[in-house]
């Protein structure tokens, strides 16, 4: 069935196959996802709606199934119940239910940046009234969380699992990722894709013997094995440990140790993260509970996401650090209190700017990415000039100022390329054009072909007048008259430009039933109507 749901990813064509095998997203189901980790750290899990982890980028993951009788209960047989500790903070849990059994799973990160863990807790109540018997298997299989339809510089589905070794009770996956079982296991077997993957083993109740394989075909598949005995109301646990990093942690000394380290840890994260996420108070009623909630688990999802000083959008596809995504989110950081965040992605990013004023759009593991996204350089003014506002820092404006200007005057340098006689005077295609900057892809709609998008000159403008606050607070007149008069002598430049846009967009007018307005000017184009 791999080849099967390789091919069939996107249209949901695969079929013939217990649904149990296969992760939800396979089915062409959508399979919602969350971030684990701890603020600043390079690495994080992620953890699915069904409460499976994935534990590493591009995978394997850990996932549990239940066994009673003869029959090998899975997410299909649940009832499945997410929630947020305290409602907001960054430690899921999913809790699946049937008529007789409930089983949460409980995730979180632990540690500083470079030496965190992954904790999962696997909690089994007994809800019938008779006691129960059974099997958890918490399986490893190779597969990500991540769906396979999300595949910018990093495609999700199927995981790489060539090796599985063991080192006493943990397994080592391409000796690379451990996994600790805290709790003692009953069994644990290994499997080849020749083999058997393991999700068969668990339909039949028989673990495969072997204790470590190698697989060419890279699909090799794990369980352990947990047999369980629970009077009414009782509650089996099991705990795994996961380093995201070399350094693991000290192993507790037994079942009833492993079960109160989990505790401890949860205790001391969640303290951490109610201190990071409630420096701003809301005066919000009852009813605005669940806004509340959404603005604190934000917050810690940006500080998650975050690589060091590297404000980044995402974990997984996303895990690169855009000026645009970078300058919002550290407005939102700014208003939340995380002041020191947002100076050392300034100090970070603006290292990156190009000795002729330009501003990267984007940066990763390779550098600065020279693609022409005419916005960058009025973000970065911008998000100086609202650090200030909120930190009265005036130091940190004058060691950018040389920057400031060098972004000023690359901004210049690109609409003096359409204020010439050919745009001012040409045929109304050219015209249209006239005191914008170039095309760039800024508008990621417009990725195909560079465009003149109307994003690009509001952030021309908002860089330009950011950049004119700034000399009048570091109190620099001579730059201050430089900026209000255009480097051709048209004056009052920011004026001109608004002006230009005002126009542009009364040409046309909004779209008001789905909130949708004028992006571009090369052709009639719409997009969502912001503020």
């Amino acid at each position: 069935f791999f080849f099967q749901a390789e091919d069939g990813i996107r249209d949901g064509t695969v079929t013939g196959v217990q649904t149990c095998a296969l992760p939800i997203y396979f089915l062409g189901r959508a399979t919602p996802w969350t971030v684990i980790g701890v603020a600043g750290d390079e690495r994080e899990a992620l953890f699915d709606v069904t409460g499976a982890a994935e534990l590493a980028k591009g995978g394997p993951r850990l996932e549990a199934h239940l066994r009673c009788g003869d029959r090998l209960l899975t997410w299909e047989d649940a009832t499945l119940r997410t929630a947020l500790a305290d409602g907001y903070l960054p430690i899921p849990s999913v809790t699946a239910c049937t008529s007789e059994l409930e089983l949460t799973t409980t995730a979180l990160a632990d540690g500083k940046p470079g030496e965190s863990v992954l904790l999962l807790r696997y909690q089994l109540r007994n809800r019938a009234a008779e006691p129960r018997t059974g099997v958890l298997y918490i399986a490893l299989r190779p597969f990500q969380v991540l769906p396979p339809w999300q595949e910018l510089n990093i495609t999700g589905g199927v995981a790489r699992v060539r090796t599985i070794t063991r080192d006493g009770s943990d397994a080592v996956v391409n000796g690379q990722v451990r996994i600790t079982p805290w709790t003692r296991a009953t069994a644990f077997g290994a499997s080849t894709f020749a083999g058997d993957e393991i999700s068969e083993a668990l339909a039949t109740g028989r673990l495969p013997a072997a204790q470590a394989v190698e697989d060419p075909f890279e699909r090799a598949s794990a369980a352990w094995q947990y047999d369980f005995q629970l009077a009414p109301d009782a509650t089996l646990t099991v705990v795994f440990a996961v380093p995201l990093h070399a350094a693991a942690p000290p192993r507790p000394a037994d079942d009833t140790a492993a079960a109160a380290a989990f505790d401890a840890a949860l205790a001391r994260v969640a303290a951490g993260w109610r201190a990071a996420l409630n420096r701003v108070e809301l005066g919000l009623s009852p009813a605005g509970q669940a806004f509340a909630d959404t603005f604190r688990a934000t917050q810690a999802y940006i500080l998650i996401n975050a690589d060091g000083s590297s404000i980044q959008p995402g974990s997984r596809t996303y895990e690169r650090s855009w000026i645009r995504d970078g300058a919002l989110t550290s407005t939102a950081l700014l208003y939340t209190g995380h002041m020191d965040q947002v100076r050392a992605f300034l100090e970070w990013y603006s290292r990156y700017q190009y000795p002729g004023g330009k501003v990267p759009c984007v940066v990763d593991r390779r550098g600065p990415d020279p693609v022409p996204e005419h916005d960058s350089t009025g973000q970065l003014i911008y998000a100086l000039l609202k650090y200030y506002a909120f930190t009265g820092d005036r130091a940190l404006l004058e060691r950018y100022l040389p920057q400031v200007v060098a972004g000023v005057d690359y901004l210049e340098a690109l609409r003096n390329q359409r204020l010439t006689p050919e745009f001012r005077d040409g045929p109304p295609e050219k015209r249209v054009l006239y005191g914008l900057v170039p095309e760039s892809i800024s508008h990621e709609g417009y990725s195909a072909k560079p465009m003149h998008s109307y994003w690009d000159g509001f952030w021309t403008l908002r860089g330009l007048r950011d950049a004119t606050t700034i000399a009048e607070i570091l109190e620099r007149p001579e730059l201050v008259a430089r900026l209000v008069n255009d480097v051709d002598g048209n004056p009052d430049m920011l004026t001109k430009l608004q002006t230009i846009l005002r126009d542009l967009f009364m040409a046309v007018p909004v779209k008001r039933g789905d909130q949708k307005t004028l992006t571009l000017a090369d052709y009639i184009d719409f997009g969502p109507l912001q503020a």
